[in-house]
């Protein structure tokens, strides 16, 4: 009889699970502190959440890092982010005892020159979400990939995942798992957000066509009872045991359950979480059977015919029939007309509608109506989907033992090449944007697009004169799938603001050139800087300057009137010093009327100089300008090469 044998651990008597994540090590110091002052730096793998910080030598050691390829990056607050290395985790390698070993990274201290046209750290949020292996026991082990890149996890048991430190903007995840089919989604990133990314159901992949005229390789069933000890096959059933006592609880003492295989002595109880394997099987039906405290067993069927390897789940019941603690869920899928037969409605026979998480799946008849069975109690989401259609899914349905829920119509749209926005420029997000005459925000699509209805679909606040591009020879950097929109401030009554949340919004109206509109409205923001220097001449790293004291002053833009009497001899300071007392005088720039510092100042060649402005500059009305010093350097024309002439040519 089943559980009255000796009882047999989880798996092959004697095999030990192979190690399958590894240990990372090594030193991150800081540049400016001296010996035991280097704790509290953050160590990260990117886009895993795994992470340490280091000691007060810079030592540190992260544990846990599932096997594969990783980027390692250190953050502390007035330092600079540093990319330390990028090495392969190998779990069966890099122990406890023998790490991964990373070279030894040094912080430098953030510099202080930063104006609306300075430098800044990048922005970076996160992500997270939940994905569904479609009929699999646990969301467990998708890998969840931001497309294109190296950022990578896994998602948990309960299907959770979460992407730390990724670069702001609107970002594509591809969900992979062996035997299933791989799924994408958008999310957009806003810096320093936590974006929830929508639920994703991944679906099992189809099975391969069988052979017309197979051979048979084994019989349909083993024959004879089993032997646990004598199998020596190669397929493996895994499954979960879900124990409730009578009041619908969780029961999580799984000594209480005693699972096996009808017909053998192989017996096993689950762990801790519930999970239990029969291994080394060969190809045949099975029945698994799994007793609560000696109750009737539920059963269960494994089909290893064709599979090496199925996932089942047990739902066991304290004293209840398995049948009482489950409901029924009914339903209609209807599919958007068109695919098949244009203008007519579509035949919703064959769709595919399941629980998500379980093994319940149930087709559709002809007008889409649905019935599942044995559904377990509690609160569940049903996904329907269809070769050519997008999936969808309903979300929240609460199930009550014996009771029937109407889980309403699910709607499936044809599966479209619906045009989006790949890119923008300010990305979403970014920060200290510069104000200057014009700001052009650039939005990249990922077809060609209608030029008509991509003008009609943009819109913006707040409110500011300006113009859109799109089409080739629109604009020089606008083309068929780049629309430009250039903000002016040419107004007195609505110019561009200072420090201000632009919110820009591509509704879904904009379509591409055969007329397919964008699946939803797209939006996007960024905040402008302050009063700031726009540009400088010469520009920040010239190696040629020509600084004439007469012909070519150093010019110095700003995006706003100055007070004058706010330019003095210490408004702007330049090393080595001048040959003689720089002259300092404010022009005002023809259109806008923004101001000018116009330095001449007599320069020795083949010099390296720095001008730097200081916190003296003031605006019209007094305001301070943004980030104050700023500083840019250039280094001066060499000295001429000392011409040769010839001697005159006498002739006789």
């Amino acid at each position: 009889m089943p559980g009255c044998g000796p009882q047999q651990p989880t798996g092959a008597a004697g095999s030990e699970a192979p190690a399958t994540t590894g240990f990372v090590r090594g030193s991150v110091m800081l540049a400016d502190t001296t010996e035991k002052g280097h704790a509290g730096t953050l160590v990260y793998v990117a886009g895993t959440g795994y992470a340490a910080r280091t000691d007060e030598n810079g030592a540190y050691i992260i544990s846990g890092v599932p096997g594969g390829e990783y980027g390692f990056i250190a953050e502390k607050s007035g330092y600079t982010t540093l990319n330390i290395d990028r090495k392969t985790v190998s779990p069966a390698m890099h122990t406890a005892v023998t790490p991964l070993e990373l070279q030894t990274g040094i912080l430098e201290p953030d510099d202080s020159r930063l104006t609306t046209a300075g430098r800044s750290m990048r922005a970076m949020g996160s992500l997270h979400g939940i994905v569904t292996p479609f009929g699999a026991p646990t969301g467990e082990n998708v890998r969840v990939r931001i497309d294109g890149t190296d950022v990578v996890t896994v998602s948990d048991e309960a299907g959770q995942y979460r992407l730390p430190n990724v670069d702001v903007g609107e970002v594509r995840l591809l969900f992979t798992m062996p035997g299933y089919q791989p799924e994408r989604a958008t999310a957009t990133v806003e810096a320093g957000g936590d974006t929830l990314v929508r639920p994703v159901v991944i679906q099992p992949e189809a099975p391969a066509a069988p052979n017309p005229d197979p051979v048979p390789t084994a019989v349909p069933t083993p024959v004879g009872p089993i032997v646990q000890n004598d199998l020596t096959g190669d397929r493996v059933i895994r499954g979960v045991v879900e124990a409730r006592d009578p009041e619908g609880k969780p029961i999580n003492d799984y000594s209480r359950v005693t699972i096996s295989i009808d017909n053998s002595d192989y017996v096993v109880t689950p762990d801790a979480g519930g999970r239990f394997s029969f291994e080394r099987l060969p190809a045949g039906l099975y029945t698994v059977m799994g007793v609560l405290d000696g109750l009737e067993p539920v059963r269960t069927t494994a089909d290893l015919l064709t599979s090496r390897t199925v996932a089942v789940v047990l739902k066991l019941s304290e004293g209840t029939p398995i049948d009482e603690a489950s409901g029924t869920i009914i339903g209609r899928v209807v599919l958007e007309a068109g695919l098949t037969e244009p203008g007519n409605a579509a035949d919703a026979s064959g769709v595919t509608v399941g629980v998500a998480g379980t093994q319940l799946v149930a087709l559709t008849a002809a007008d889409g109506r649905f019935r599942m069975e044995k559904v377990p109690i509690g609160t569940v989401n049903v996904v329907a989907g269809r070769e050519g259609y997008e999936p969808a899914r309903k979300d929240g349905l609460e199930v009550t033992a014996g009771t029937t829920v109407d889980a309403g119509e699910i709607r499936l749209e044809i599966k479209r090449d619906s045009p989006r926005v790949v890119s923008t420029s300010p990305t979403n997000g970014a920060d200290d944007v510069m104000v200057a005459g014009e700001l052009t925000v650039i939005v990249k699509f990922s077809k060609k697009m209608n030029p008509a209805s991509v003008r009609d679909a943009v819109s913006f606040e707040p409110a500011t004169p300006a113009k859109t591009f799109i089409g080739q020879g629109a604009h020089p950097r606008s083309a068929d799938d780049v629309l430009v929109v250039v903000l002016s401030n040419d107004s007195a009554e609505q110019p561009i603001r200072y420090q201000t949340n632009y919110n820009f919004t591509i509704a879904r109206t904009a379509s591409d050139t055969d007329g397919t509109p964008m699946k939803a409205d797209y939006n996007f923001s960024f905040r402008t800087g302050g009063v700031g220097i726009t540009s400088t001449r010469p520009v920040d790293g010239d190696q040629s300057a020509v600084a004439d004291s007469f012909q070519m002053p150093i010019l110095i833009n700003f995006n706003a009137k100055l007070r004058s009497e706010s330019i003095t001899d210490r408004s702007v300071r330049i090393r080595p010093a001048p040959v003689s007392v720089p002259r300092l005088q404010v022009d005002s720039q023809p259109g806008t009327g923004w101001s000018t510092i116009v330095v001449f100042a007599e320069l020795k060649r083949d010099r390296d100089y720095t001008v730097t402005v200081t916190r003296n500059v003031r605006t019209a009305n007094g305001e301070p300008i943004s980030r104050p010093p700023y500083s840019f350097s250039f280094r001066t024309l060499p000295e001429p090469s000392p011409t040769v002439s010839e001697p005159a040519r006498m002739i006789r």
